[in-house]
């Protein structure tokens, strides 16, 4: 389990996350959802430990994140973030391979079962033809998925993937996604397609300018209403044989602006409302 209590962060003077309580429980996919500029970002980096909160604290299945040495923490959770990693020209065999450091000792070289991990990893999401080219001449799609192949070779407990179907394919977007969901580990994933996250995701947490306006099970957070006050947009939901799934099209302009009657009142952790602040 992943949890942070009341967590807040600051860029200089300007507030980007406030009092944020977001719980990815033990097993399942916790999907951060909301509109660019909500502090999604910002959140998966308190969670993994790339800046440290201003306020509030993260946990680790219970056990604050700052007690896990670097080498213990990355034998616990992998990270694929938004910008690719590194400019050395270095093969996708090697870059994949960084992902079994956390469990080598200094010194050690590369084993036969870390070979046969790396290799594993390239073929689940569909990137082991790509085992000899250099990592800087990929296409983003591809970089993409060698970083999520990097992560599975790492073995985690749990994942944090910040927009992981970003550059990828419609084809692609949902093979990864389904090979995430199917690893049956503790995940929290940023995205911003919400049919994705009603397809593959069992938890949401949705954010707006930096307050959290809604978390639980997708099915029950997911309305139209939500989501029309969150995104500005007219949300029709509809209950298909494979789930739910949402169209989309402009609002009325006679209709009042969702978005503010959405931040009307923002809940926060403690299970009371206040009123949103504007920026």
């Amino acid at each position: 389990m992943i949890e942070g209590r009341g967590l807040s962060y600051a860029y200089g003077t300007t507030t980007v996350v406030r009092d944020v309580d977001v719980r990815a429980e033990t097993g399942r996919v916790l999907g951060l959802l909301g509109p660019n500029g909500s502090g999604k970002t910002t959140v998966v980096r308190m969670l993994t430990g790339i800046v440290a909160p201003d306020a509030g604290e993260v946990l680790l299945d219970g056990r604050p994140l700052g007690s896990f040495t670097p080498r213990a923490l990355a034998r616990q959770v992998a990270v694929v973030l938004q910008e690719a990693s590194g400019d050395l020209p270095m093969t996708v065999a090697d870059m994949v391979m960084l992902g079994r450091a956390p469990h080598q000792s200094t010194f050690s070289r590369n084993s036969a079962e870390d070979h046969r991990i790396a290799a594993a990893a390239l073929r689940r999401v569909g990137a082991r033809h790509l085992a000899d080219r250099i990592f800087v001449r990929l296409s983003g799609g591809e970089k993409q998925r060698v970083m999520i192949a990097r992560a599975l070779a790492q073995q985690p407990t749990h994942l944090v993937l910040d927009e992981p179907t970003n550059h990828l394919d419609i084809r692609f977007q949902h093979e990864l996604l389904s090979v995430i969901r199917g690893l049956g580990i503790t995940t929290v994933i940023v995205l911003h397609d919400l049919n994705l996250a009603a397809r593959y995701c069992d938890d949401v947490l949705v954010l707006q300018e930096g307050n959290v306006v809604a978390h639980g099970p997708c099915a029950d957070v997911l309305t139209s209403e939500l989501l029309e006050g969150v995104y500005g947009v007219g949300v029709e939901r509809l209950e298909t044989s494979r789930g739910i799934q949402f169209l989309f099209h402009p609002l009325d302009a006679a209709s009042p602006p969702a978005r503010e009657s959405a931040l009307a009142t923002v809940p926060t952790g403690g299970g009371h409302e206040r009123p949103a602040e504007h920026r």
